[in-house]
């Protein structure tokens, strides 16, 4: 029973990342004959991150133009954030909406980058989360600020974490289903 449940959420998981079904099928198959859960979660693992890699490296400039909108993104809703912390805009609400930007924005730039680069949407915003994990170095937070990037701190890595796994979710938001039918 609990090994039904383990393939679902991979197979699930599989199929939103592009994987093929014939692999997908026999990864589960594999686990239902007594296979180990860890093993079939480290195949599932490195069969999307490599399937994802593979499309990075064959669509250069595709994976460009997602940095290119996430960044955008992010500059928009700093900036946004940024404006509603000037006095003649402050009210009662305006910490909480500023907490949503904060927080939610990473699902928007996910759900963002998924929802203008499908089919590849889980492959451009792991280039996206490449690029945000470089830009959270503190060496380059601060060169980039000498170029004209907004100034910030480096975020802590439980910020870092908490971006990446929200990056996730909004790319898993933006997943038109591939469900056919009769399934």
């Amino acid at each position: 029973m609990r090994h039904a449940r383990t393939t679902s959420v991979g197979t699930w998981l599989l199929e939103r990342a592009g994987v093929d079904d014939a692999l997908a099928g026999d990864l589960a198959e594999h686990t239902t004959d007594g296979g180990s859960p860890l093993w079939y979660w480290r195949q599932v693992v490195m069969s999307i991150v490599s399937i994802w890699i593979g499309t990075i490296r064959t669509h250069k400039l595709l994976t460009l133009r997602a940095v290119i909108t996430g960044w955008t993104l992010w500059v928009a809703l700093f900036v946004i954030r940024e404006t509603l912390r000037t006095p003649s805009l402050q009210s009662e609400w305006t910490p909480t909406l500023i907490a949503l930007i904060r927080y939610g924005n990473w699902i928007v730039i996910g759900w963002g980058i998924g929802m203008l680069h499908r089919p590849h949407q889980g492959a451009m915003v792991l280039a996206y989360t490449g690029f945000l994990i470089v830009m959270s170095v503190p060496l380059v937070s601060r060169a980039v600020s000498l170029v004209g990037h907004p100034s910030y701190n480096a975020p802590s890595i439980a910020m870092v974490v908490f971006a990446v796994i929200s990056l996730t979710a909004g790319a898993l938001l933006s997943h038109r289903s591939l469900a056919r039918p009769g399934r």
